[in-house]
Formats: C-alpha cells, structure tokens, sequence
C-alpha cells in the first residue's frame, strides 16, 4: 500500500468517515480518495459536503475532504497532521523524476 491510501484510511479511521477525498484548492476534482468512486468524490467535493480540513501545503495548497465523519474534526490535531504529511505524500507521488541532466 502507498503511502497516500494509508493516509487516507488513516484519516478515515481517525474520523469515523465513510469516505476520504484529497483535491487542490485551485481545482475540485479529486486527485486521490478512498472509501468511494472517483464520481461520488467529484459530486461530494461540487456540492460542498464533509468536512474540510486543510493539508497546510504552501507550494500548491490542498484540502482534505472527509464524508460523513461521525466524531468532530474542527480544530483536531491528529487529523490536522495526518492532512499535512497526506498533503506531502501526494505532493511526492506526482512528482516526476527529470534526470540529473548527464549524459
């Protein structure tokens, strides 16, 4: 398992929520979830439902999406960690390795 889908159970777990749906703030299509289809993920982010936590990452800023949390998550500093190193964890696994540029 990756480190975002352990990520993402983490958060789900933490919380109690049936889902959990990283997007960029900049754009609200899902870039990675659980716990739900990539269409159910598009249509909770585009209605505004769950609970927004942000991932607190500066270079290209992304928020957390939990569905149906059964337990608050305003103001939580385990989830508000977990959505910063899950912020992280998505930001490496879209990195793309140029090369060192020898030859």
């Amino acid at each position: 398992m990756d480190a975002v889908s352990a990520l993402l159970r983490a958060a789900i777990r933490i919380a109690g929520a049936s889902a959990a749906i990283v997007a960029y703030d900049d754009d609200h299509r899902p870039v990675a979830f659980t716990g739900c289809s990539q269409g159910a993920a598009a249509n909770a982010l585009r209605d505004g439902t769950g609970a927004y936590i942000d991932c607190a990452t500066p270079v290209r800023p992304m928020t957390l999406v939990l569905l149906d949390p059964v337990r608050p998550t305003a103001g939580d500093q385990t989830l508000m960690t977990l959505a910063n190193e899950l912020g992280h964890a998505v930001l490496e696994s879209a990195a793309v390795f140029a090369g060192d540029g020898a030859q």
